[in-house]
């Protein structure tokens, strides 16, 4: 008994130790309820010396299970800059394949009118005729993964058509993120490291938050797009502890280096 109170009492005193402030002086850099102690590398009085050694100026790469770039504490830098500045799938299992598609009669066709899309009309940058390419992506090739329903409809049968097309601007996407064949409404975007855009698919019940924040990145020829994303959440939560700012929107909870 008096060993098992012994061991108890020295736990605390190490937990309450790791909690302590790592400024000298006993100034509290770091609200009391951060979830990750900066005080026990004493990385919180390092701050307080040196303010702009935050990891401004350097880029760190995370590689995990994806990173979800929309959630508060990953929008930006503590000088106001971007924080994540690309997003990169490379498991090559999160591909969309286009076929090659003409605008006619106010629709989007494939050849042979096997698949036909409408709101062509509502692309902005207009495309470069002879660039459109056109791909689906199926929920039921993800029925066996963390997340196998984008939409909230509780099913994985739902289908996503990606349209894809050259502009005066660049390489352009459209995802018709309520799954109704058309592409009118939909906002059109880059690759994210050009446009830093996501597309959050929509909802079956409209409070419901979508479980996926998809980043594009389209093929240098337009012939395919991949999406990055965090079905595990892992990433999402090393990219926080490494260099988040103001996580929860809470000011003055930051990861490691705020400022990279």
């Amino acid at each position: 008994m008096i060993l098992l109170l012994f061991i108890l009492l020295l736990i605390g005193g190490i937990a309450a130790n790791a909690q302590e402030p790592g400024n000298d002086a006993g100034e509290r850099y770091l609200p009391e309820w951060n979830f990750m102690s900066l005080s026990s590398g004493r990385v919180d009085s390092f701050l307080l010396r040196h303010p702009s050694y935050d990891g401004r100026g350097t880029v760190v790469l995370i590689f995990d299970t994806g990173v979800d770039p929309s959630i508060p504490g990953l929008q930006q830098t503590s000088t106001g800059g971007a924080k994540v500045i690309d997003l990169i799938d490379v498991s090559g299992s999160n591909v969309v394949t286009t076929e090659w598609a003409e605008r006619k009669d106010g629709t989007i066709r494939t050849e042979g009118g096997v698949m036909v899309f409408g709101g062509a009309a509502d692309l902005d940058p207009a495309p470069i005729e002879g660039t459109l390419g056109v791909g689906i992506m199926e929920e039921n090739r993800y029925r066996n993964a963390a997340v196998d329903d984008f939409d909230g409809d509780g099913e994985s049968t739902s289908s996503f058509p990606v349209l894809v097309y050259n502009s005066a601007e660049g390489w352009r996407m459209v995802f018709d993120t309520d799954g109704d064949g058309s592409f009118a409404g939909e906002e059109v975007i880059g690759s994210y490291r050009e446009t830093g855009r996501t597309i959050m698919i929509r909802q079956e019940d409209p409070t419901d938050a979508a479980p996926l924040s998809l980043a594009p990145t389209i093929a240098p020829d337009g012939s395919s797009v991949s999406f990055q994303y965090d079905m595990n959440g892992h990433g999402t939560h090393v990219a926080g502890s490494v260099g988040g700012f103001a996580i929860s929107d809470e000011v003055g909870f930051n990861g490691v280096a705020p400022g990279a």
